[in-house]
């Protein structure tokens, strides 16, 4: 069973599928391959990964093209849980929990927050779903845990807005692949050219 998540409204419920984990051997944090695609409002391109660890638990992911940031990713990893904090220019508050240990594949919870876009703010909920997913690094097909979650914003407007985000993490290598919609999707170079379906 996953431990009750800051923001989740209600603790997550366990679909005891295989484990994940322990952290250290996880490591949810380590480094995606530095060669990738990102695609932006429909306009792919090569892009290189530069990954940095900030005071208080933060890690953050940029794109660069050319040395020049393109895109950033922004996410807390205390240890314990690591959450989403900032994607495709989203501020999320609380962060919205993406993994919690000990966990098991097939896990789903809840989220209750704000995102802010500059300096609008707005009420979001988001449900957070786990399963066993394969993913190409380097021409080879390797085991992930895949998060989907479905993303709610401005709940309490007449017309919300939802949104449908994507994690593919593998084991001791990270993120190696995300999509924030179809505004911004980051993947390994290489599965790419190797045919990888999204």
């Amino acid at each position: 069973m996953l431990a009750v998540c800051l923001g989740c409204n209600h603790a997550p419920a366990a679909a005891l599928g295989p484990p994940i984990g322990p952290y250290d051997e996880f490591r949810p944090a380590s480094s995606p391959p530095v060669a990738a695609q990102l695609t932006m409002a429909g306009v792919s391109f090569p892009v290189t990964i530069r990954v940095a660890a900030s005071p208080g638990g933060m890690l953050r992911i940029t794109a660069l093209q050319d040395s020049k940031p393109v895109d950033e990713e922004l996410y807390h990893d205390d240890g314990a849980t690591f959450s989403l904090a900032r994607a495709a220019g989203e501020n999320f508050e609380p962060p919205m929990p993406l993994l919690s240990f000990p966990m098991h594949i097939g896990d789903h919870w809840d989220w209750t927050g704000s995102t802010t876009m500059d300096t609008s703010a707005q009420a979001a909920r988001a449900s957070i779903h786990t399963a066993v997913s394969r993913t190409m690094i380097d021409g080879n097909p390797e085991n992930s845990v895949e998060v989907d979650i479905d993303l709610e914003m401005g709940v309490n407007s007449a017309s919300p807005m939802r949104r449908q985000l994507k994690f593919w993490f593998v084991k001791g290598k990270g993120i190696v692949r995300r999509s924030f919609g179809e505004e911004s999707i980051r993947e390994p170079l290489v599965s790419q050219r190797k045919g990888d379906p999204r």
